[in-house]
């Protein structure tokens, strides 16, 4: 058997009596230890080494082990188990210091330990993806709730015909975003001087492109719904048509004809006019819409006679297509010269402006005799005016870019069309919202007021 620390032949006699009567000694040492000429005393515990228990090791100062039974697996507190110092005195000739790896005479359960450990982390790993998952979950939720949210108030200038307020800050502020969002990802104009600016410039132009062309839905949809277009006035329609008409052949002709092209650019001595993609579309797309009023008016009015034009209209209409028919032909036949050609388009965008000031007027004086805005839709003129409005900033930021305000000149039909919508839109809220706010409240369905409101439309002089 291994001696043990400070071991003695008195010692080892007493140490054997005690295993013989079934008890395991307990070694402790007084703070005077064997190196100042004192011997270590021993004293034995009833708990007999049979019952689980094990002698392990706790050391109460530097140099003094103390000896005392502990439970497999119990780790005393005063032990540090990476690194272990004990003092080994040796007939009080020897003192060193030794590191040990282990604890003396300490066992620990490594599997236990070490399968602890394993579902700490699993716990930890479950904890995260738990989190994780219910972080995505809470995202989807937020943005299937935020695209719901999103599309309808998109559809409030397709379905709302009452112009509240709420719906009208919703309604338009999803129509920019729809616009900012387009202006972000179609083409730039590469002829504006500054690199940042095109975006700008571009989101300008098709939020402006976005706002002006859906003003022409929520009337569609609303002459759909009610199967009737009493409340549109027949010469607004028609002028609105024919002054599209012109806009479309001047906005085409800046755009893609190179001769056009090349008389601008030695008239203004500029690269090129500020006529851009997006508003030779928004002017297509107007076209097409005002050939739809035109159709809806017939279909739900019975006919042609439905068509019924006040004499007035029918002179204006005159005026604005003999220019406008006459001009190709004298250019096919030569009798006038295509350096005219340039402008002959600017007329035709003079003819537009002319006819969208005739066409307002006629539909303001259209609700006056009616007392009422009832079938007009007022989302007409909120999209208008604010598409007229981003018309006019967009062409005036573009003429400060290129430092050249022949760009305002140039495309003065552009910036008049913002200005007058505008000027007219400030009117047909005021009838609205003040002079028949009350009347408009009123329901439109019943036969009387149907009859009332026709038999109005068809005397009108």
């Amino acid at each position: 058997m291994a001696p043990i620390l400070g071991e003695t032949n008195e010692n080892r006699a007493l140490i054997n009596d005690s295993e013989k009567k079934g008890h395991t000694p307990s070694f402790s040492f007084s703070d005077s230890s064997e190196t100042k000429g004192h011997k270590p005393s021993f004293s034995f515990s009833d708990s007999p080494i049979t019952k689980g228990h094990k002698p392990s090791f706790s050391f109460s100062g530097a140099e003094t082990p103390l000896i005392s039974h502990r439970k497999v697996g119990e780790v005393p507190a005063e032990i540090n188990p990476m690194k272990n110092y004990a003092t080994i005195v040796h007939q009080n000739q020897i003192k060193e210091d030794v590191i040990m790896d282990e604890p003396l005479f300490f066992y620990q359960n490594d599997s236990k330990a070490n399968s602890d450990n394993d579902d700490d982390e699993s716990i930890v790993s479950m904890a995260s993806i738990t989190s994780m998952t219910s972080m995505a979950s809470s995202i989807a939720t937020l943005t299937t709730q935020y695209l719901g949210n999103f599309k309808n108030s998109l559809m409030i200038p397709f379905l709302d015909d009452t112009g509240a307020r709420h719906k009208i800050i919703s309604g338009l502020m999803a129509l920019i975003g729809v616009g900012v969002a387009l202006g972000l990802i179609m083409p730039k104009d590469e002829h504006l001087a500054h690199a940042w600016y095109r975006d700008f410039s571009n989101v300008l132009g098709y939020t402006y492109f976005v706002c002006w062309s859906v003003c022409f839905y929520p009337q569609v949809i609303l002459n759909y719904r009610r199967q009737s277009t009493l409340g549109l006035s027949p010469d607004f329609a028609m002028l609105n048509f024919f002054g599209w008409s012109c806009f479309v052949a001047y906005e085409c002709a800046m755009y893609f004809d190179t001769e056009v092209k090349r008389l601008y650019q030695e008239r203004f001595q500029t690269s090129d006019s500020t006529v851009q993609s997006n508003d030779v579309a928004f002017a297509i797309h107007a076209h097409l819409l005002s050939i739809i009023y035109l159709f809806q008016i017939c279909y739900y009015g019975g006919g042609l006679k439905a068509l019924k034009l006040k004499n007035q209209t029918c002179f204006l209409l005159g005026a604005i297509m003999t220019p406008a028919v006459i001009g190709p032909m004298l250019f096919a036949t030569n009798l006038l010269d295509h350096k005219y050609m340039l402008d002959y388009f600017y007329l035709l965008s003079l003819l537009k402006v002319s006819a969208t000031c005739l066409k307002y007027t006629k539909q303001f004086f259209f609700n006056r005799e009616r007392k009422s805005t009832k079938g007009w839709n007022i989302w007409y003129n909120f999209l208008e005016c604010t598409g007229g409005s981003l018309s006019m900033i967009q062409v005036v930021l573009d003429s400060v870019d290129m430092g050249d305000w022949r760009g305002v000149t140039g495309n003065f039909a552009k910036f008049a069309l913002g200005f007058i919508t505008i000027s007219f839109d400030a009117l047909f809220f005021f009838q609205h919202y003040v002079l028949y706010a009350e009347v408009d409240e009123l329901p439109l369905t019943e036969s009387k007021s149907e009859k009332r409101i026709e038999d109005m439309h068809l005397t009108i002089p």
